[in-house]
């Protein structure tokens, strides 16, 4: 079972204030960071059970492809942002993973 609470909509506005969402995210991001990195071959084969708030449906699948919908789902994300900034006349700059110089150090790690 995952911990915390779980929002009761995918509207809902968690943070009223950007620092403190940061700080959150950051937080949040180590933890998924180091418990990714804790999983073993036997994790990602083993079947988990949940509940989309979009669709209160039980679903069972193996962890390995949830995880790879959570990281690859945030790439849509993204590119909706970038898009929306990019029609305000914002330059997003890179926005190609491999063009990222703390990504290609971190790669290289």
């Amino acid at each position: 079972t995952g911990t915390g609470e779980a929002p009761a909509s995918l509207d809902m506005i968690l943070f009223e204030d950007f620092a403190e969402m940061r700080a959150a995210r950051e937080a949040e991001d180590r933890r998924l960071i180091d418990w990714v990195n804790s999983l073993t071959n036997d994790d990602l084969r083993r079947i988990v059970s949940y509940s989309p708030i979009t669709m209160p449906t039980k679903i069972e699948q193996p962890l390995g492809p949830i995880l790879s919908h959570v990281f690859n789902h945030q790439t849509h994300h993204r590119g909706q942002v970038t898009t929306l900034l990019s029609q305000f006349g914002v330059d997003v700059g890179v926005t190609d993973l491999t063009g990222l110089p703390t990504l290609r150090g971190a790669f290289l790690d």
